[in-house]
């Protein structure tokens, strides 16, 4: 539990930061919640299948460690494309003010 909470406990912040205000809500619960299915029924019914091809439970170990370095390649490279913050975004339903002069809310 200790490295689902290491993993989880960030995860919303960090996604946050890769979209834009505009589509935030959006897009990270549909990445949060297709990735779901993805890691947490696919990975386990792969690896079931591959341990009953194979007999030893080194491939499966394989399996893990590949994803996990595939993840880790992912995190080392995601960066940061929104980073404005929710006090700095414009509010309600109207454009984003093109005058060239920013609007501070604080």
């Amino acid at each position: 539990m200790l490295a689902c909470g290491g993993y989880s406990g960030p995860l919303g912040a960090l996604l946050v930061g890769v979209f834009s205000t505009r589509s935030r809500f959006t897009a990270v619960a549909l990445v949060f919640n297709g990735g779901v299915p993805v890691g947490g029924a696919l990975a386990p019914a792969a690896a079931d299948r591959l341990l009953a091809v194979t007999g030893p439970p080194w491939p499966v170990a394989w399996m893990v460690a590949f994803t996990a370095a595939l993840s880790l390649a992912a995190l080392l490279n995601l960066t940061e494309r929104h980073p404005v913050h929710l006090g700095d975004a414009p509010t309600g339903t109207t454009a984003p003010h093109t005058t060239g002069q920013t609007q501070h809310t604080r």
